[in-house]
């Protein structure tokens, strides 16, 4: 038998130095650590559920909003109209972001006609190229595509509504602007079951959604009993009065010869123009 003086160990320690099952001490050490541990449990449980009580409290302080509301707009309705609130951005506000559009964009040259509204939503960080150095100008805008550039130029304060489009899944960069426009009205399914996000919009799509964006605005769209353009019969009903008074407000211009080609699928170019002109108009700038 070893001398426990000798080799310095107690009766509970084995060779190793650990301690043996079944001594006094290793039970009364398992007990302790036992304890230790569901003591460590129960605060990290606290703690988790006292974030989560003031993440909840400010997710409901900062929700909602105020400002225009109201049914907007035609086509397939998506859901209830909401209390849309709109932030409207401080001149100085991207100045940091401030670059040369000629540098960044070599397809947009200063002499370009979409050259400032290229410049001005690129500054604002609204827009980005399609690829190193290139805007793309002529390249069709689709509805997901659309759905973004509205969301951050106008910074709509909506909360996303729940969508079940077929064609429009969680995992999609383009999920959330798309919620957000349905959600306060701007856009709308194609049908009940489609919103058809890689679809091409259309000149008079576009419209509709700016004075669908002037009502949120609480912006009266007068009904017209003539209308300009000369191919004004075939702009759809429910965007003709919108065409009209963007006409009227200097915001859009035709194609030439007086026409507006309503149907024809609306570039990045044309789309930026106009966007940039609405909010002009509307004092998104000053």
């Amino acid at each position: 038998m070893r001398d426990v003086k000798a080799t310095g160990r107690s009766r509970g320690e084995n060779e190793n130095g650990g301690i043996r099952v079944g001594s006094r001490l290793g039970k009364k050490g398992r007990l302790c650590r036992k304890m230790f541990v569901r003591l460590l449990c129960l605060t990290a449980a606290m703690v988790v559920l006292g974030s989560f009580t003031a993440f909840a409290r400010a997710g409901g302080a900062s929700g909602g909003g105020g400002g225009g509301g109201g049914s907007i707009g035609g086509g397939k309705k998506t859901g209830t109209s909401q209390l849309v609130e709109v932030a409207v951005p401080s001149a100085n506000e991207n100045e940091d972001k401030d670059e040369n559009v000629e540098k960044s964009f070599s397809d947009v040259p200063k002499s370009h006609w979409a050259y400032d509204a290229v410049k001005e939503l690129c500054v604002k960080g609204v827009i980005e190229g399609k690829s190193e150095g290139l805007f793309c100008p002529d390249d069709i805008l689709t509805r997901e595509e659309a759905a973004k550039i509205f969301s951050l130029c106008f910074k709509m304060e909506v909360e996303p509504k729940d969508i079940s489009f077929y064609d429009v899944h969680e995992d999609m960069w383009s999920y959330r602007y798309i919620a957000k426009m349905c959600a306060a009205g701007i856009m709308n399914g194609v049908s009940d079951e489609s919103f058809a996000p890689y679809e091409e919009l259309n000149r008079e799509m576009l419209v509709a959604m700016l004075t669908r964006f002037a009502k949120v605005l609480k912006t009266e769209i007068p009904e017209y009993e003539s209308y300009s353009f000369a191919d004004a019969d075939d702009i759809s009903g429910y965007a003709k009065d919108s065409v009209e008074f963007l006409k009227e407000s200097e915001i859009v211009n035709g194609t030439g010869d007086n026409r507006f080609e309503p149907k024809a699928a609306c570039t990045r170019a044309e789309a930026v123009k106009m966007i940039c002109g609405f909010m002009k108009y509307f004092g998104f700038n000053q």
